[in-house]
């Protein structure tokens, strides 16, 4: 296997287990009514997972800027600053709309109150109900994880059993066009929940 390949697979798997961390952790806050909450620790989780790979990242789709969060802010440097050149887009919980569409992947901005319609506006995005195609989100070598934290149409959700956890993640790369589902068993008896 070509060194660049195997390093773009090493990566993948390494997307799912920061986004393992980000859903291990926000599950705790599951039917408790604190969206904040949940967040807060799936940024927490999700940048310690970060700050071990071994990459050269930087935040370019966040939290929001520097200033107004504390972690994961656009601009903000991830990774051990070693290896690959990478490009962040972080979405700790979902918060965008995205649809299968006979092959083809579409999304659209779900913005939920006027703040986020106005950073997408200094943005520079003028059409906040357009839908995008796939290569007007994304263009490149682009590798997408996620992982389910409640149970969903794509992904199913955490499930704590005795003494761990089981997680549902998918992770897509577009170089080689592959989608890989991910069935997880997180022993905490070797490990702790969020690393």
């Amino acid at each position: 296997m070509p060194k660049q390949i195997a390093a773009d697979c090493n990566l993948a798997m390494e997307a799912v287990r920061v986004t393992e961390a980000a859903a291990l952790a926000a599950s705790l806050f599951v039917g408790c009514g604190d969206e904040k909450a949940a967040d807060q620790a799936a940024v927490d989780a999700m940048q310690a997972a970060l700050s071990s790979l071994t990459i050269n990242g930087t935040v370019r789709i966040g939290e929001g800027r520097e200033g107004e969060a504390g972690k994961l802010y656009v601009g903000e440097k991830v990774g051990t600053g070693e290896g690959t050149k990478t490009s962040v887009a972080i979405v700790p919980l979902e918060g965008k709309s995205i649809v299968a569409r006979g092959g083809q992947m579409q999304g659209r901005l779900v913005l939920r109150n006027g703040d986020e319609r106005a950073a997408a506006q200094a943005a520079g995005i003028e059409d906040l109900e357009r839908t995008y195609s796939i290569d007007e989100m994304a263009a490149g070598n682009i590798t997408f994880a996620a992982t389910g934290v409640t149970y969903g149409a794509m992904l199913e959700g955490v499930r704590n059993v005795p003494g761990g956890a089981i997680t549902h993640s998918m992770v897509v790369r577009s170089v080689t066009g592959t989608l890989h589902y991910i069935e997880g068993y997180h022993d905490f008896s070797r490990r702790s929940r969020y690393g």
